[in-house]
């Protein structure tokens, strides 16, 4: 609702780059009577499949595409195909990708020459947790710093911390960052159970897709020990 308020009128076209199984992209864009058409592009076909069988419930023209968000001229391909002819402003919407990528500027720089004027991008993505690090006698936060873009790990609260930035040098105007902070000291037990099973179970998600990605059955093993860790 925030990003819709940025528009003259309620957008008819949404995209989620990144979308999985589309959970996301239900709740943002499946709730709304004005949108008509959406995109959602990912690397995972499997996941695809899902999604694409999950949108039967609702009303609106789902489009599912395979396509890797770190290959700028394959997303302009997936994304110019999908907005051929159309002018009005879009919504794109992506959670918990972007501070993955190792060029997020790239992506940037694509979306800008993609999407029509007016149009509005809304990245949710991280930068928590920091109190944990403190005291920091594992030296923790230098791990951080040297950690890798493509690995799960907690250099996403790193990397995440220069989208804002690289948004702006992309040629993307009138950025707004917003932060939401969830308290749980006023949480019963029951409601703190819950809202810990609905972060740990998606890093856990996330962390078993990246390790399938991974070969050699020993870096595998290791980067789960990591992730246990």
């Amino acid at each position: 609702e925030t990003a819709i308020k940025r528009f003259d009128k309620p957008p008819k076209v949404g995209i989620d780059l990144g979308c999985s199984r589309g959970y996301a992209a239900f709740n943002r864009f499946g709730n709304y009577d004005h949108f008509e058409r959406i995109l959602g592009i990912d690397i995972d076909s499997d996941s695809l499949q899902i999604a694409d069988k999950e949108s039967e419930k609702y009303l609106a023209n789902w489009t599912f595409k395979k396509t890797s968000l770190e290959e700028p001229e394959e997303l302009a391909k997936a994304i110019g195909d999908f907005l051929e002819g159309y002018t009005e402003p879009v919504l794109v919407w992506s959670a918990f990708v972007f501070h993955f990528f190792k060029d997020p500027m790239s992506i940037f720089k694509a979306l800008q020459k993609l999407l029509p004027v007016g149009s509005v991008i809304i990245i949710r993505t991280l930068d928590d947790l920091t109190p944990v690090f403190y005291p920091d006698p594992d030296d923790l936060l230098q791990r951080v710093k040297l950690s890798r873009h493509s690995k799960f790990s907690d250099a996403e609260r790193y990397h995440a911390r220069k989208l804002p930035f690289q948004f702006i040098e992309s040629g993307l105007s009138n950025p707004e960052m917003i932060s939401e902070t969830v308290f749980s000291s006023n949480m019963n037990s029951e409601e703190k159970e819950i809202h810990r099973y609905v972060w740990f179970s998606f890093y856990e998600q996330l962390a078993v897709y990246q390790a399938g990605q991974i070969e050699d059955p020993r870096e595998r093993e290791k980067f789960l020990k990591e992730y246990a860790e």
